[in-house]
């Protein structure tokens, strides 16, 4: 495979990257979707045309550098940032490309300048969030929409949601985000859980030893699968959400909740600091990471006041 274009080396190799003893990224569906879509950055950056075997380190550089400007999270740029070198590594060590010095420069850092991870989503306003509650009040969604403002949840963190990670006597959910567990030191959230999450979520709870929440068929909530060379997925946490905001006119997405919340959390000068910790975020900065532990009673007072906030009984 020497030469041609470095956007169709990248296609060439990722449909069969499972057979690739040095390009390995998840195996899962989802995880090849995630793959397919990181590496799209780079491929649309290097260019159609440009020669695979033009990259060199002052490219790998030039890189980087535009991935800081990006407006997007640390979280994400890391993600996209490290999938692209995955794949230079398996190009170097097939003699494709010659090696890299700075392939894994530690001095290749992101630091996050935001609180969340949507720049361009605007938090969905508090009475469009109260409608929708009041709108699927004791149903399995008004739970998905309380999970979303209590905990920052994303609709794959409540289908991941586990039996060992509920606190049912303490009345608490303790885990780690779906998206942050491949990084190095994800922050361990113990969120406090408003009496009516709680409430619900022991209503609804399965049997599974496997999901703490599962459809009303018993399959899981959210679902990846491959047809063929395309990903294919079954979200019934969006749907569910979804149905109550066309029926109601609710144009903002379900992720605005948790925008919402860190939004919320943001303004409150005594609880400002505490918003990256509430959203699952590792320490923004490199000085952040020696950062005392979070103060749980101060995060805990946090969480209940974002229930005033939604005015959540």
């Amino acid at each position: 495979m020497a030469g041609g274009a470095a956007s169709r080396v990248a296609d060439r190799c990722l449909p069969r990257h499972g057979a690739r003893p040095g390009w390995r990224p998840e195996h899962s569906a989802g995880g090849y979707a995630n793959t397919q879509g990181r590496l799209k950055h780079f491929r649309q950056w290097i260019g159609e045309r440009t020669p695979i075997d033009s990259i060199n380190a002052d490219r790998w550089e030039s890189y980087w550098r535009y991935l800081i400007g990006k407006k997007w999270s640390s979280e994400y740029k890391k993600s996209i940032h490290r999938s692209a070198r995955t794949f230079l590594d398996w190009l170097v060590g097939k003699g494709v490309i010659d090696p890299l010095p700075n392939l894994n420069d530690r001095r290749h850092r992101f630091q996050d300048n935001r609180p969340d991870d949507e720049a361009d989503i605007d938090p969905m306003p508090i009475d469009d969030f109260r409608r929708l509650i009041e709108h699927t009040k004791d149903t399995p969604t008004e739970l998905y929409l309380l999970l979303m403002a209590n905990c920052g949840f994303y609709p794959q963190d409540i289908a991941d949601l586990k039996p060992g990670e509920v606190r049912w006597d303490a009345g608490r959910i303790v885990r780690r985000r779906s998206k942050t567990k491949r990084e190095k030191r994800p922050p361990r959230v113990d969120y406090p859980l408003w009496p009516r999450t709680l409430e619900l979520l022991g209503r609804f709870r399965s049997s599974s030893p496997e999901h703490v929440l599962l459809s009303s068929k018993g399959t899981v909530l959210v679902d990846r699968w491959m047809d063929g060379n395309k990903t294919k997925k079954k979200d019934n946490v969006a749907l569910a959400i979804k149905r109550t905001r066309d029926l109601i006119g609710v144009s903002h997405p379900p992720k605005a909740i948790r925008k919402r919340s860190a939004t919320l959390i943001r303004s409150n000068p005594h609880y400002a600091d505490l918003r990256f910790h509430f959203l699952g975020h590792a320490p923004p900065t490199i000085a952040d990471e020696h950062y005392s532990a979070i103060d749980q009673g101060r995060f805990d007072v946090c969480v209940t006041w974002l229930a005033e906030c939604y005015g959540i009984k």
